[in-house]
């Protein structure tokens, strides 16, 4: 698939044979985004095709295509809302509609060349994260064009004085939307080619990657999952060991050089739940609600890659990510209803559905994070509830947290990333009465499905904390943002790098 490069040589945008100026009207009538349209297109004209453009909800495409010389030019303008007439719980540049539109331009040539025009340094982050987008790697179709020698470069411009301000919102681009392909390739992979095992190959080969950046990595499999009492993610992963591989868990841990114990006590840890395909178990899905469940380790390919972005981003604490891998299998050995287990917390969960793993598989993540760890902030991320998707819709991921500093980060970080978010009630009082047992600590679902679901999944998971713990947690339901179209939007890992640059 193509490649994308960002830059900050903006030759590269004045000499390119297929142009595409993305930006609002006023970003793209500004001197600096038509001091880049190619020799031969006349300004007047692109005033003319600019203001007649009607982008009232989402972008619209204007392009213009000519000889130069006897070589076919393609110049298009994709006009985004204007900012005022944007909503406050969106980005200004709509980017969903960006990444959505940018496809249907074609390629005159090898090279895609893409100018993000923006009228404030703060948008530039979040569009230039749609664009990467736009170009997704996991491809298995057998015909069609050869995309592998194509190339896409990207600048950002200002449509006023800022420029200079740009450069290093590049830079953190180069990396971030490098993680956010690899993130949309994880999660379009099928479940016969991403299975348990190939997953944590593919993160220990991140850690190898990172080693000289001061990363180490630990594994535990099915014996030190039992070993350590990880009933949760061993109870959810073992019916799928033959033809899957052994659930694991998967550590990888940066500490920042000559931190003290204060930073330490900040220590953020990202806890993906990694469920690479969820039949539902012994709770079987039916054959509609089966189809596209490989995205289902959504949430941790999102915070692997976004624990990369911020390694390579030198982020200045410790930083950690708890991968909880397994695929959630139906066998002999699979959970069952009436089975309890025992969870790193040392809590005894009764199951009452089995196709509520992903809270049991996080449940053990968040508790070794706070216990082995010592973080004083737990960001778990996972595509957890379908009541998410009628909660907060198919954009905004919903965020429940313990603390209303992170909550509100975490919305912003949404708004100028791109990946939206929500908050929803953070009510212990309220929720945990719903995961009443008889005979055990806590049941793994809920007893009644119409008390705020998204809520009360993530206090089932909030539950296994240390019950003396201080810290900041919270959990974002991305079920819906998750996929588009049947592809991955990559949603997450722009969302945790915007997050961290907030300062926790």
């Amino acid at each position: 698939m193509a490649s994308v490069e960002f830059t900050t040589d903006l030759e590269q945008i004045r000499s390119a044979s297929n142009v595409v100026l993305v930006g609002s009207k006023i970003g793209l009538l500004s001197k600096n985004a038509m001091d880049l349209l190619p020799s031969g297109v006349s300004h007047d004209l692109w005033r003319v095709l600019i203001e007649q453009a009607n982008p009232s909800t989402t972008a619209v495409r204007v392009p213009l295509n000519f000889l130069e010389e006897g070589k076919l030019v393609s110049v298009s303008g994709m006009v985004t809302p204007a900012r005022a007439s944007t909503s406050r719980h969106n980005h200004a540049y709509s980017p969903h509609s960006i990444a959505a539109l940018l496809p249907s331009v074609g390629w005159s040539c090898n090279t895609l060349t893409i100018a993000v025009v923006v009228e404030e340094t703060a948008d530039a982050f979040g569009a230039g994260c749609a664009v990467s987008r736009a170009f997704p790697l996991f491809n298995e179709k057998t015909r069609g064009a050869d995309m592998s020698e194509n190339n896409v470069v990207v600048a950002l411009v200002h449509a006023g004085d800022g420029s200079a301000e740009l450069v290093k919102i590049t830079q953190t681009l180069s990396v971030t939307s490098e993680c956010i392909r690899h993130t949309q390739r994880l999660v379009d992979s099928p479940p016969n080619k991403l299975t348990a095992d190939t997953y944590v190959k593919e993160c220990l080969e991140v850690a190898a990657e990172l080693k000289g950046n001061g990363v180490e990595s630990k594994v535990f499999r099915m014996k030190e999952l039992q070993e350590n009492g990880m009933g949760c993610l061993e109870g959810v992963g073992r019916a799928s060991i033959e033809h899957s591989g052994e659930p694991a868990m998967v550590i990888l841990s940066r500490r920042a050089p000559n931190s003290s114990s204060t930073e330490a006590a900040r220590t953020v840890t990202f806890v993906g739940k990694g469920i690479v395909f969820d039949t539902g178990g012994l709770s079987l899905k039916p054959k509609e609600g089966m189809c596209e469940m490989k995205m289902d380790m959504g949430g941790s390919a999102a915070c692997l890659y976004a624990f990369r972005a911020a390694v390579l981003l030198n982020y200045p604490g410790n930083i950690n990510v708890v991968m909880c891998i397994a695929e959630n299998g139906i066998g002999p050995t699979a959970l069952k209803p009436d089975d309890i287990i025992t969870s790193y917390s040392g809590k005894t969960i009764e199951i009452n559905n089995p196709d509520a793993e992903g809270r049991l598989v996080l449940a053990d993540g968040v508790s070794y994070a706070a216990r082995d760890l010592k973080s004083g902030v737990i960001v778990d991320m996972a595509t957890l509830t379908g009541a998410q998707m009628v909660a907060t819709g198919q954009r905004h991921g919903a965020v429940i947290s313990n603390d209303r500093e992170t909550e509100n980060k975490l919305f912003t970080a949404g708004l100028q990333s791109g990946d939206l978010t929500w908050p929803l009630p953070y009510c212990p009082e309220f929720f945990r009465a719903e995961f009443v047992s008889r005979v055990a600590d806590m049941k793994n679902s809920v007893a009644n499905r119409a008390n705020a679901q998204p809520s009360c999944a993530a206090q089932f998971i909030a539950d296994h904390l240390p019950a003396d713990y201080q810290g900041s947690w919270a959990h974002i339901d991305m079920a819906g943002a998750a996929m588009k179209d049947g592809r991955s939007t990559g949603y997450g890992v722009a969302l945790l790098v915007q997050y961290l640059s907030l300062g926790v």
